[in-house]
């Protein structure tokens, strides 16, 4: 996954430093060597953001070669899910990578399991990790039972498929009932597919047309 080349936004990279070059090609998995000339960092971005090479010194398209080749013609070293442990290459994080993955938007349907939130619309929910945005927690509204899903970041989904509630549930022991309390799944979340185009495109004329959106 990490090793594939990506189609970016077009960036001002005359603008940037080589240093912010360089970790641009990180957070797409790409490792260039330390001592990188700065023609060939720019090179490696463009062709990382267009999917094609543009090295004047490379006269064949990407569909010539494949993306190891193009890699190793351009100085740069391709990761793949093997090469990366817990965001690390090496022992050395790639940065941004942590972050990406924990931003990373999930179209999903979440019911609640907790009968004391029986009657909630929806809720707020707030997660905070240290090793991300500087310490400040993610917080988002989420709704419950929103058939259309609601994309919420990948540290939101993991928080909910991890979060537990507490129920008590009738049992019978030596011929005398109680309650008992039990921890259950707080949420089942469902994964809906990512959008298409067209629904894209329905979803922002049905928003425009209700006011949500300007």
């Amino acid at each position: 996954m990490w090793g594939r080349f990506f189609k970016g936004d077009n960036m001002q990279i005359e603008e940037m430093t080589s240093k912010q070059i360089s970790d641009e090609l990180s957070n797409h998995g790409i490792k260039m060597h330390f001592n990188s000339k700065r023609e060939k960092l720019e090179n490696a971005l463009k062709a990382t953001q267009e999917g094609t090479p543009i090295d004047n010194n490379i006269s064949v398209t990407s569909k010539d070669k494949t993306a190891e080749e193009l890699a190793k013609e351009m100085g740069v070293t391709m990761l793949t899910d093997d090469d990366i442990v817990d965001y690390q290459y090496n022992g050395v994080e790639l940065e941004g990578l942590r972050k990406a993955e924990a931003n990373k938007l999930i179209r999903v349907i979440v019911r609640s399991n907790n009968p004391l939130k029986r009657d909630h619309a929806g809720d707020i929910f707030t997660v905070g990790n240290k090793l991300l945005n500087g310490g400040k927690a993610v917080k988002k509204y989420i709704p419950y039972n929103n058939e259309d899903g609601w994309h919420i970041p990948n540290i939101l989904y993991e928080h909910l498929m991890a979060a537990e509630c507490q129920i008590f549930k009738k049992v019978t022991r030596n011929n005398q009932e109680f309650m008992e309390p039990t921890n259950i799944k707080a949420f089942n979340v469902e994964v809906l597919p990512p959008l298409t185009e067209d629904e894209i495109e329905k979803l922002r004329v049905k928003q425009k047309s209700t006011g949500s959106i300007g």
